[in-house]
Order: C-alpha cells, then sequence, then structure tokens
C-alpha cells in the first residue's frame, strides 16, 4: 500500500542504516513533520541513534536555521514520549538554554543518586546562567537602539523567552518552581530567581548529602520548602536556612518553633543530651519579635521540664534557658515551671501584682518552702495588710 511513497523510501533507508540520506532528502524536499517523526524520530529511539542523528542535522546545516521546524517536531516527539535525558540533550544542541536549564531542575528532581543530582543542579546553573546574560545583553542592546532613536516595538521578543511544557513537573511541584510558578515566558528576573534557588539548593545537597528525603527540595510546594529549611535549623546549618527562608519568604516563627521542639525533645531522651545543644540552637536561629521568641523559649522550657520528668529524670537544667526570656512576666512563670519560687517571688516583689505573689505563696505552700512563705507574707503584710492571712484567689 505504501510501496513508493515518500514514507516508504524514507523507511527503507533508516533501515538500511542511512540515515544521513533519509535526512537530507528531508530537509531538501521539505517532507512533511510528520513524516520526519513518524519515520526518523521513532527509528532513532528504538535504536539508540539520536545523538548519531545530532550530527546528520549539524553537517547539513551548522547554523539550524533551516532545520528549525523539524528540531522543534523533535523536541515535542521526545516530550511527549517522556524522553528528558534525550529533550535536554536536544535543548543544549539548539542552544535553548532557559529550557535546557528548567529540564535539568526537572532531572535533579527525579534523580534519586547524590552525584546525578548535583550534576544536574550544576548544569542548571550553568544554562541558566547563559540565558541570563543573554536576556541582560539584548535588553542592554534594546535601550542602546532606543537612546538611538529606534523602534522598541520588539522589547517583549528581546526582553523575555519562551518556556515549554517540559519543565512542568508532578504533583509534588504543582506549587514550585518546577510548574504553574513560572509563566509561558521567563524574564530577567525570573532567571536570576531561578538561579539563586538553584544555587542554594546547591548548598543544600553539599550540606546534607544524605539528610534530606528526595521528595523535599527548593523547587517543591511550600510544605517541601519548609521542610528543608526545618531540617536545616536542626543539623545547625543556620545560616544557609537563613539564606532559604529569606529568598522564598518563609515562616520564620513557625520553622524555629518546630526546629525547637525537635531538638530540645531529641536531647531531653538522650542519655548523652546536654542543654547546651539547646543553648547553642538559641544563640544561633534568627532573632524573632519579642513576643515570639519569650513564647517560643517558654515552649523549649516547658518541653525539657516534660520530657525530663517522664524519664524521671532531673529536669534542673532547664533553667539556664530563662536567661533567654526578656519579659519580665514570662521570666517569673519560667522560675515557676523550673522550681525556682525564689527568683519568681524576686520578679512579683519587683512588679508589685499581688496575684503574682499570692500565685507564688501556693506552690511555696505546696513545696513547703516555709522559708519562703516568711519572706512571702512578711510583703504582703507590709504591702498589702490581710492578704497574708489568706488567698484571697
Amino acid at each position: 500500500e505504501n510501496y513508493g511513497t515518500v514514507e516508504s523510501l524514507l523507511s527503507m533507508l533508516v533501515r538500511e542504516h542511512h540515515l544521513a540520506q533519509a535526512c537530507y532528502h528531508i530537509f531538501n524536499e521539505k517532507v512533511s513533520n510528520r513524516l520526519f517523526v513518524d519515520v526518523v524520530a521513532y527509528h532513532c529511539l528504538a535504536h539508540n541513534r539520536f545523538h548519531e542523528l545530532q550530527k546528520v542535522i549539524l553537517g547539513f546545516d551548522p547554523s539550524l536555521s533551516r532545520v528549525q521546524e523539524y528540531l522543534t517536531a523533535l523536541k515535542d516527539f521526545l516530550r511527549d514520549r517522556r524522553a528528558l535525558d534525550l529533550l535536554y540533550s536536544y535543548q543544549v544542541f539548539t542552544k535553548d538554554y532557559v529550557n535546557a536549564g528548567l529540564l535539568a531542575i526537572q532531572l535533579f528532581i527525579a534523580s534519586s543518586t547524590w552525584d546525578a543530582r548535583v550534576g544536574h543542579l550544576q548544569n542548571a546553573y550553568a544554562h541558566l546562567s547563559v540565558a541570563h546574560k543573554q536576556l541582560t545583553g539584548r535588553r542592554k542592546g534594546l535601550s542602546d537602539k532606543q537612546e538611538l532613536g529606534s523602534s522598541g516595538d520588539a522589547a517583549s521578543d528581546v526582553t523575555s523567552l519562551a518556556v515549554s511544557s517540559d519543565v512542568h513537573g508532578d504533583s509534588h511541584h504543582s506549587e514550585g518552581l518546577g510548574s504553574g510558578a513560572l509563566p509561558s515566558e521567563v524574564n530577567e528576573s525570573h532567571i536570576r530567581r531561578t538561579l539563586q534557588i538553584v544555587r542554594l539548593q546547591i548548598f543544600v545537597c553539599e550540606a546534607m548529602p544524605t539528610d534530606i528525603p528526595l521528595d523535599c527540595d527548593l523547587f517543591g510546594s511550600l510544605a517541601s520548602q519548609c521542610e528543608v529549611a526545618e531540617r536545616l535549623l536542626v543539623a545547625g546549618h543556620f545560616d544557609l536556612a537563613q539564606r532559604v527562608m529569606d529568598l522564598l519568604d518563609l515562616p520564620h516563627i513557625e520553622l524555629c518553633v518546630r526546629a525547637s521542639n525537635q531538638i530540645t525533645t531529641a536531647e531531653a531522651r538522650s542519655s548523652t543530651g546536654s542543654i547546651a545543644q539547646v543553648m547553642h540552637f538559641l544563640e544561633s536561629i534568627p532573632k524573632l519579635g519579642p513576643v515570639e521568641w519569650d513564647s517560643l523559649v517558654s515552649n523549649v522550657i516547658n518541653i525539657w521540664i516534660l520530657e525530663k520528668n517522664d524519664l524521671g529524670a532531673d529536669p534542673s537544667a532547664a533553667g539556664k534557658l530563662i536567661r533567654y526570656i526578656h519579659d519580665d512576666r514570662c521570666q517569673m512563670d519560667a522560675h515557676v515551671l523550673t522550681g525556682n519560687l525564689q527568683a519568681a517571688f524576686q520578679i512579683a516583689q519587683r512588679s508589685g501584682d499581688l496575684q503574682d505573689i499570692l500565685h507564688i505563696r501556693r506552690w511555696a505552700t505546696r513545696l513547703g518552702e516555709q522559708e519562703l512563705l516568711k519572706h512571702i507574707n512578711a510583703f504582703l503584710a507590709y504591702t498589702a495588710p490581710g492578704a497574708e492571712k489568706g488567698d484571697r484567689i
């Protein structure tokens, strides 16, 4: 049925290993893109000849300008077949640096070994750096032309580059860089931000090569990005965690609280754990607002005491954390929690709050601290006559 047709001729040529002859016939005779894909592309994919095809195309047209439509069809074919490694090589081959860089990010996401993942990130950074230079160069050229009085009608053409659909990832990355976060065209600011994220992801891989799950990265959803930042905080990579949180605008307070909970719980439960590790964490993490900071430290103290009590161990080391609290009332509550009622009473004395003093007296009564009770009652007799005879609350 197909004997004597162009399709049968091309099929015969590729079967007989005359790939160059088949391609030259297609290019010279302007055979349809469909036949090029149906015969040549399918054959090369089935017989692992795509790299040979690159040489054939380059031999016919070193500029690639005369075969552009065939290359576009070829990349669409590879994209549809999810042959991402081959697609990546053809994007580099055609100097499509934006899409090559973004696809390298997808290859990073899909890879499972450290070497491959870091290699893909380095490739992404290299390609996007070239694309960024291209855009800044085009913008500068456009600016020079406008200064000379040239038309600026093509501004959008020279200051943005198209993004192909192959940069879209799976549902895990539906909120991140690999999908809808990028528009159909990217400009200099998009590429610059992507470069910053890629660079940080390289640092993350180098800092924690095995301690972050493969499905957690900076290109994914907000939850994925937060997981990376939290793990960096827990592992003590404070500066890197700060850079990640700042660039991606992550919730600093929530992440610091989550990390502090993890560290405090782990140190309190461990037989070799130390409050010094918690103190180092508090001294190293980004400083929060006064209220949020005191709440975080108070929570850490409470966790340490609860964990130690569950183990039947001495929780008194938590008292070393009180100096990190700024607010007097929060300090007083922390002293009560740690059982240092004398220090709590001194703070209450300075504030002069009767309810706080009575609260401390109840604790002193419960713990049988007779000497402290004498001081409290003497203070009440002087400042609030009658209150020392009974708890009015």
